[in-house]
């Protein structure tokens, strides 16, 4: 009788890509093209968490990180690309760990968080990042303005003309939208990182737009970061403005 290891083998006559294939029922080797039902998952990394936006100068510290697999890995390790705390080697299960150090940049950009994971041979990574990115304002206040100080998540405009809000983060703000806006005989600021920039009303139509002063600004988190505050005629009707170009 042939046989593997004493194990029975088919003594069927092969096709086209047949191997010997093991069935318990009725327990020797098959000869028979694979299926995808003998096909097991390949291994993979099916999670990687733990990144986030800041603010520019902003620290994250000691990030935590979790991790999922379709299968446990013999090993896995995070390294990143400010070199603090890495390679951090996690133990089994190896779904997570903390990064320790003081991750911050001071201008906008990202610090990558990369997961190794082995299982045997088989090596498969993922990412995350802390993604650092200025924030800008909108808001309404009386003509005259040329500068802001940061207040939290606000920006007060100088001499008192009104505080900008509608604030959040963005690595781009072309395509952000600021306001609704209601100006009863006032003007609509923008505050953005220094560019040149186009602006629409929320009809699709041109909004006139003055760049009034770009000034170095302190934001919240310490961090000094050229911001140019844009201007509109005054006004007196609503208005939702979004950056254009």
């Amino acid at each position: 009788m042939q046989g593997i290891q004493t194990v029975p083998v088919a003594t069927t006559t092969p096709v086209q890509s047949a191997v010997p294939v093991f069935d318990t029922v009725p327990g020797k080797y098959d000869i028979r093209q694979l299926t995808q039902d003998d096909i097991a998952a390949g291994f993979a990394i099916t999670s990687f968490a733990g990144g986030s936006t800041v603010e520019t100068g902003a620290t994250v510290t000691n990030p935590s990180f979790t991790a999922s697999y379709s299968s446990l890995p013999t090993s896995a390790a995070i390294t990143n690309t400010a070199g603090m705390g890495s390679p951090l080697d996690l133990i089994t299960p190896f779904t997570s760990g903390t990064v320790v150090g003081a991750f911050t940049l001071s201008a906008p950009g990202s610090i990558t968080f990369t997961l190794t994971a082995h299982q045997n041979s088989l090596v498969k990574t993922a990412t995350q990042a802390i993604n650092v990115e200025d924030r800008g304002f909108g808001g309404i206040g009386a003509a005259g303005a040329t500068s802001a100080t940061a207040s939290g998540n606000n920006a007060v405009l100088n001499g008192g003309a009104g505080t900008l809000s509608d604030s959040f983060l963005a690595a781009n703000f072309v395509g952000t939208s600021f306001g609704p806006f209601s100006p009863v005989s006032q003007v609509i600021y923008i505050l953005l990182p220094a560019g040149a920039h186009t602006f629409k009303d929320q009809n699709g139509f041109g909004f006139p737009m003055t760049a009034v002063n770009t000034f170095s600004f302190v934001n919240q988190e310490g961090a000094t970061v050229s911001m140019t505050l844009w201007a509109s005629n005054t006004l007196s009707s609503p208005f939702m403005v979004t950056v254009a170009t």
